[in-house]
């Protein structure tokens, strides 16, 4: 389980949505790729 900071504050929640969101089988569910030609994610 991920730590939490004061307040339930994850300062890692941003690697964890670029983790998730790079994941060929997420991206292939969201139609933004075919699962083999990955787009590159990233946090704005």
């Amino acid at each position: 389980m991920p730590r939490m900071m004061g307040g339930n504050y994850d300062p890692c929640v941003d690697d964890y949505a670029h983790a998730f969101y790079n994941r060929p089988e997420v991206q292939k569910a969201l139609h933004a790729s075919d699962g083999v030609n990955l787009k590159g994610w990233s946090i704005c």
